[in-house]
């Protein structure tokens, strides 16, 4: 019989990497706009980072957006537009 992580050992985990760039995301846009964004209002798909703020905080991020894209560069992250 084997066991469970036998069988997960040769398979990635489902979502952890997204995971990873939604925690970086969150932390860049964090240190430019200087106010704490939880991981779980943040969405990162394919160059399109989606965030679900305040629209305050949204208005914010997008007058920053060449600051995060910067920010996310360095972190290896492509950034093509925030909504």
């Amino acid at each position: 019989m084997f066991s469970l992580a036998d069988l997960l050992k040769n398979h990635p985990i489902p979502g952890l990497k997204e995971a990873a760039i939604r925690g970086e995301c969150a932390e860049a846009v964090s240190l430019v706009l200087g106010v704490s964004i939880p991981t779980k209002k943040i969405a990162y798909d394919a160059g399109v980072l989606t965030l679900s703020l305040a629209p305050v905080v949204k208005s914010a991020a997008l007058l920053k957006q060449d600051k995060i894209k910067t920010a996310l560069q360095e972190r290896g992250i492509d950034l093509k537009e925030i909504r």
